[in-house]
């Protein structure tokens, strides 16, 4: 329970929107040994990530194809001693992967609301009607308020607790096996890195798909709502 109070009133989760900052704090991947902060951004490679972070500390996890398990592995964080960004930034070497915000609300689609069977989606649909939505449905939803209704889809630069400026360190999706061999050797030492332990299942291939969905005007659209996103990670519009 107090935690729970913590994520919502912490100065930690003060520019995150209210409704996602318990779902914010619960993707603070910290290990105090390594000495790392890893802010697991939803739908930005995140499992793959997490999987190669728990792979190269050599912790014993179940069989973990979509790395679940590896995302139960850190410790919670409120046990980092840190409640607001400026200490995280000064004890730990923190660092967050982002990713092009036209595939990665994409991917969010596919996963989350073009799946009829998917329980989040029925429960969206139970809420503000409508099941199989088509791609531009789903974008005028986020128009209409749905934008901060779920992590998967909300604004990068507005799930990151720690100001994008302030992190140690950038990764992008785009250039994923570069930037993990940069973090991989920084918290484990030079050379440490032997490669990637991708996510095996649950793969929407959203970057392959962009020209099937997106017309002109849906990419401005996309624009204007990721408007920060573009301009702070420096994705070109």
């Amino acid at each position: 329970m107090l935690n729970n109070l913590l994520s919502y009133f912490s100065p930690l989760t003060v520019e995150v929107p209210f409704r996602l900052r318990r779902r914010v704090t619960q993707r603070i991947a910290g290990n105090r040994e390594l000495g790392y902060v890893y802010i697991r951004i939803p739908k930005a490679a995140n499992s793959t990530v997490t999987k190669t972070l728990v792979k190269y500390s050599q912790e014993e996890i179940a069989s973990d194809e979509d790395g679940k398990n590896a995302k139960s592995s850190f410790v919670n964080w409120t046990e980092l001693g840190c409640l607001t960004s400026s200490c995280l930034t000064k004890k730990y070497f923190t660092f967050a992967f982002f990713r092009n915000p036209y595939s990665r609300v994409l991917s969010a689609f596919l996963d989350k609301m073009a799946n009829g069977s998917n329980q989040f989606t029925k429960k969206i649909a139970k809420r503000i009607g409508g099941q199989n939505w088509s791609f531009e449905e789903f974008i005028s939803y986020l128009e209409k308020g749905g934008l901060y209704d779920d992590i998967h889809w909300a604004p990068q630069t507005k799930i990151c607790p720690i100001p994008i400026g302030d992190l140690n360190f950038i990764g992008k999706v785009e250039s994923i096996d570069q930037d993990l061999k940069y973090v991989i050797e920084h918290i484990f030492g030079k050379e440490s890195f032997m490669g990637v332990d991708k996510k095996m299942v649950g793969i929407m291939g959203a970057a392959d798909k962009l020209d099937d969905y997106y017309t002109s005007d849906l990419k401005k659209r996309i624009e204007v709502l990721y408007f920060k996103d573009f301009q702070l990670l420096e994705y070109e519009p």
